[in-house]
């Protein structure tokens, strides 16, 4: 069962339908409101730095792209400003869009770019954190037979 707190959106994006359950991150009343920021003072900072919401969503497939997804990739939305930030956590793959649809559509690109970046380049040129990042996507990502 859903608290207040939790919310449904669904976006689109160009390659289909993605359902994004919704669990906003942040500090929050009981009844949703959020909680007063207050900085050392005492003075209340909360009109000035906003809470942000976060959401939680997966995606199953990168297509067009030639690549397979062998496990769903966790990600995370957020508002960020006026736009919006989706981020690969586990590779620290980052996109934005002006909307949530798009930043997730920016966010597969991202993730191809960088598959095909990493796995084409010689193994011995690439520095711990690519390195890392390879190895993360390789556990999610398969290049397709065409």
């Amino acid at each position: 069962m859903r608290s207040k707190n939790q919310q449904s959106v669904k976006s689109s994006s160009t390659a289909g339908q993605i359902n994004i359950a919704a669990e906003p991150h942040g500090a929050s009343t009981g009844d949703g409101r959020p909680i007063a920021l207050v900085n050392p003072s005492g003075t209340d900072v909360s009109e000035f730095q906003p809470a942000r919401t976060c959401y939680r969503a997966s995606i199953a497939s990168l297509s067009p792209e030639p690549l397979t997804v062998l496990k769903p990739l966790n990600i995370v939305v957020r508002q960020s400003g006026g736009d919006f930030l989706a981020t690969f956590v586990d590779a620290n793959i980052n996109a934005s869009g002006d909307t949530e649809a798009e930043a997730v559509s920016n966010l597969k690109d991202m993730v191809a770019a960088t598959f095909d970046l990493l796995t084409s380049a010689p193994q011995e040129t690439l520095g711990p954190a690519p390195k890392r990042q390879l190895g993360v996507l390789l556990e999610f990502l398969r290049r397709s037979l065409e």
